[in-house]
């Protein structure tokens, strides 16, 4: 990449970052002008929890940019040329982008849209012939869908992705599509779009790292190092496999959590920590706050969340146990942990 296209990219994303959430028609991409999009490249798009982007395909281009410009908020409503408007859903994580190799599995087009985002759907519809047709939609409908407020004028982009620029008719236009195709809670979409964790990966337990001075680093990052954290957090994780349950590591956006897995009725998160004699205290205060704050970020997105301290060994003082219970986090260590994951 060259100086110049480096520093332009910084200062796109610069710009991207800059600005607040807005609400965007994205064309969710056809074949040629005058071709209508395959139906099953909206199921593709769906099923994959993703947008596209096309132009020359290749990095650096305005396909490229067009995905880096969305921030994390943005409402993005999804158009297909010849049918309409097809559902709706938010960018949640905006470094999710990719650029798919030609010939890979993911090039559904042949080659085309190759540019990829992440997006998490909220309302879609089942398929193309059922979109929600406005006023100028290609193949001669001029005619306002019946299933739309009489309300709304807007008309349908003219590009691959344009600002919606009346925000009280887009919401009307996302109530439309929820009302008609219904809305998938939060939670299971940000679940169903992979937004939440992604497979274990196991931290090797034979990790060595030098003695370092209390936080002169950050100490998450040197803890996680050590042999006993790591042999504590893949205790746990072989132990929720055991229960039949798939453990989590944090994706792109996610809370950094040791790991966490999804329960019947709630998620389940975990912050593991090592202790010695001389750190205890320090440990426990430090794992508990991270905890108690990645709970709350779960729960700000729409979760259920059960937190849970895994300490090598019982704490000393009795004083963790209760004030644990009086934050609702679960203090557990090996010995008594089958016992706490029933609760």
């Amino acid at each position: 990449m060259s100086v110049r296209a480096r520093l332009y990219r910084k200062w796109r994303d610069q710009a991207a970052a800059g600005r607040l959430p807005g609400y965007y028609w994205h064309n969710i991409g056809t074949e040629t002008e005058d071709r209508p999009p395959p139906a099953a490249w909206w199921k593709y798009l769906v099923d994959n929890s993703e947008i596209s982007a096309s132009y020359q395909n290749q990095s650096e281009d305005n396909g490229d940019d067009l995905l880096h410009s969305y921030v994390t908020g943005d409402v993005i409503v999804a158009y297909a040329s010849h049918y309409g408007v097809v559902g709706w859903g938010t960018i949640e994580a905006p470094d999710s982008y990719r650029l798919v190799s030609r010939g890979a599995s993911e090039d559904q087009l042949q080659g085309l849209h190759l540019h990829r985002l992440n997006i998490v759907w909220r309302a879609t519809a089942p398929s193309l012939t059922d979109a929600l047709k406005l006023p100028g939609t290609k193949g001669g409908l001029v005619l306002p869908d019946p299933r739309l407020p009489a309300a709304i004028t807007l008309r349908p982009p003219l590009k691959t992705a344009e600002a919606i620029p009346d925000c009280t008719q887009a919401e009307w236009l996302m109530t439309a599509l929820s009302e008609q195709f219904g809305t998938v809670p939060l939670p299971v979409a940000l679940t169903r779009a992979g937004r939440l964790g992604q497979p274990y990966r196991r931290p090797p337990e034979d990790r060595t790292i030098a003695a370092a001075v209390p936080f002169a680093v950050d100490p998450l990052v040197v803890e996680r190092g050590t042999q006993a954290h790591a042999r504590l957090q893949n205790r746990l994780a072989d132990h929720v496999t055991g229960l039949g349950l798939k453990p989590r590591t944090p994706g792109p956006g996610d809370p950094p959590v040791d790991l966490f897995w999804r329960g019947d009725t709630v998620i389940w998160v975990a912050e593991v920590k090592s202790l010695t004699a001389e750190n205890e205290d320090q440990q426990l205060r430090l794992g508990l706050g991270q905890v108690l704050h990645y709970r709350h970020m779960l729960q700000r997105g729409g979760y259920t969340v059960q937190a849970l301290l895994l300490v090598e060994r019982p704490p000393r003082y009795a004083q963790w146990m209760e004030l644990c219970r009086g934050v609702a986090v679960l203090l557990a260590w090996p010995e008594n942990l089958t016992e706490v994951l029933r609760t």
